[in-house]
């Protein structure tokens, strides 16, 4: 038997107990390996696959034991007016903040500063000092950091606790902020993943509207849904499993559950679209199923090959995010494919003729396909007629949506065009508190820049007058640049 789509439909029809079977099987195994395995590999983590200015930098560093891995969270408490910081109350507020979060262990955090007003002893430690706590010029608020152990994943971990010990100081006029990399991140991730369920809702929403009424079947049009939501369940599954040895990042499900319910109800309505119109024409249902998977099956095929091997130029960017969705967006395409193939022929050679049950609207007959005299059928013949007009009309319609992406101006600049950028913490909404942390931060002490530092690495000898010039020059272009804040 020669493989091809064609074949692969016949085969799965004239066995479905045991297609259906095996999809179930892998079905099962997938929901276990999301269940145990996703969780821990889907990671908050960035970095770079080759080794731009920036990693090389980090490299000699960690190479000349200057520098290990440091996850921080930077705290404001603010009281109510100025000189708050010098009422014992607050003060005492400060100091339980500062136990309560001593007290979740050298597991947790690594380093809380001792005390507020900071001890003397701690103020000279050059290793301690940079940690605070520090009162706000106008006495209002108080920053100190906490360096929290383990790495960014570990630390996304105890970002619960830390937010009980802030929402608890929160009382009695006095407002607690917390702000990092592990604190932004969750916050992030839940609003993706909140995101994520609000769209998929109204998504698969309105696909079952869309599908039942072309279908004018309750049967048809709920099948493509399952199909997409089966291809998500299982690719979930496998990423758990090649997680183990390649971490995605914890966008991954947002672009799979995307890509899935895409690519798996497309994939599922154009077959059986196909598999109608054969039984319409009077086909057995067997044959039925074999000519469609000559025809739509192979347009499937080629279709998923070429979204492939079009997300296959994601891998191309050397981080590890844009491999990470490239990886797992591949995955779900191959598996919507391949449940297209072999799954849905199983499925269509059970249901037979009941793919047409639950009918709605009144409708006595099957939906007809390629009916002369149609929309359809008059715009695309009046395309073909005028090739020439309709390329020019067509084109110069889709130029024109794209002007704004040449030409549009920028609220904040002279910019023209799109603004290209990071997803920070200003895009956030205003109700999270990493942004609040944020706005916080800036109000009260502008000049810090304490959550955004940034290290220079200057190879050569110190006592080499040449490299101590150097060192002076780019302390002093420091200190005059308003965009970088006191060291």
């Amino acid at each position: 038997m020669r493989l091809n789509p064609e074949s692969i439909a016949r085969a799965s029809s004239r066995h479905p107990w045991r297609t259906v079977g095996l999809w179930l099987a892998i079905f099962v195994l997938a929901g276990w390996s999301a269940s145990v395995l996703l969780g821990p590999v889907l990671t908050t983590e960035f970095d770079f696959t080759n080794t731009p200015e920036a990693k090389e930098a980090q490299q000699i560093l960690e190479q000349r034991g200057l520098e290990t891995e440091a996850i921080t969270e930077t705290w404001v408490l603010a009281g109510e007016g100025e000189g708050a910081v010098q009422d014992p109350a607050f003060e005492q507020r400060v100091n339980e903040v500062l136990a309560d979060l001593s007290a979740l262990g050298q597991d947790v955090v690594a380093y809380v500063p001792p005390a507020f007003p900071q001890p003397a002893e701690v103020a000279e430690d050059p290793q301690t000092a940079p940690f605070g706590p520090f009162p706000s010029e106008d006495g209002r608020a108080v920053l100190f950091t906490i360096l929290m152990a383990g790495t960014l994943d570990d630390a996304a971990l105890h970002v619960e606790e830390l937010q009980e010990i802030r929402e608890g100081a929160s009382t009695d006029g006095v407002e607690a902020f917390m702000l990092g990399q592990a604190s932004s991140t969750e916050d992030f991730k839940r609003i993706s993943e909140e995101d994520l369920r609000f769209g998929e809702s109204i998504g698969i929403l309105a696909a079952i509207v869309v599908l039942v009424v072309v279908f004018g079947s309750l049967v048809a049009g709920f099948t493509p849904i399952v199909m997409g939501i089966f291809s998500i369940a299982v690719t979930l599954g496998i990423v758990g499993l090649i997680g183990q040895i390649w971490k995605f990042t914890f966008f991954a499900p947002n672009l799979i559950s995307m890509m899935g319910l895409a690519v798996g109800i497309d994939y599922s309505l154009f077959i059986v679209s196909r598999y109608r119109e054969e039984r319409q024409r009077g086909r057995e249902k067997l044959e039925a199923i074999g000519r469609s998977g000559a025809t739509a099956n192979r347009a499937v095929f080629f279709s998923g090959l070429t979204v492939v091997l079009a997300l296959s130029g994601m891998l191309l960017v050397p981080t590890t995010i844009f491999r990470g969705l490239a990886g797992g967006a591949i995955i779900v395409v191959a598996v919507s494919v391949a449940a297209s193939m072999t799954l849905l022929p199983a499925v269509l050679a059970l249901l037979g003729d009941k793919v047409n049950a639950g009918r709605i609207f009144g409708r006595k007959r099957d939906v007809e396909h390629g009916r002369p005299g149609g929309f359809w059928d008059r715009a695309s013949r009046g395309v073909m007629a005028r090739p020439v007009i309709s390329l020019v009309l067509s084109a110069g319609f889709l130029i024109a949506l794209s002007l704004p992406f040449w030409v549009q101006p920028h609220p904040e600049d002279d910019g023209l065009g799109i603004k290209q950028g990071l997803s920070g913490i200003t895009t956030l909404p205003d109700d999270i508190q990493a942004k609040q942390a944020f706005l916080a931060l800036v109000e009260y002490f502008p000049e810090s820049g304490a959550n955004s530092p940034a290290q220079l690495v200057i190879l050569g000898d110190a006592a080499d007058p040449a490299v101590q010039q150097g060192i002076e020059s780019i302390t002093a272009a420091a200190a005059d640049d308003p965009n970088l804040g006191t060291p």
